[in-house]
């Protein structure tokens, strides 16, 4: 019986998704090639632990999609320390 609650408990805990990944795209005024987009990404990594597959670029546009997996997103504080330190201003689009 207490095996049974338990494996119903931990299934439920599996199967129940509590974030919903958030996908949002910020434009990136001054980003002109490939260089900048190397930079950018150096520092959303490390600044919000996000893997590179998570961080899509298109030069073209002057735009950044950036998933994350918690389902926050990036801070004011985290745009404000990647423009501090990368030099590039990133602008949610809306």
């Amino acid at each position: 019986m207490v095996k049974y609650i338990f494996t119903l408990l931990f299934t439920s805990l599996i199967t129940f998704n509590v974030y919903t990944p958030k996908v949002v795209t910020y434009d990136i005024p001054r980003m002109i090639c490939g260089n900048c987009a190397k930079t950018i990404t150096t520092f959303l990594v490390k600044r919000k632990g996000l893997r590179k597959d998570q961080i899509k670029f298109n030069i073209t546009t002057k735009q950044v999609t950036i998933t994350s997996e918690d389902g926050v997103g990036l801070t004011e504080d985290d745009l404000k320390y990647i423009d501090f330190e990368s030099g590039y201003n990133l602008v949610a689009n809306s």
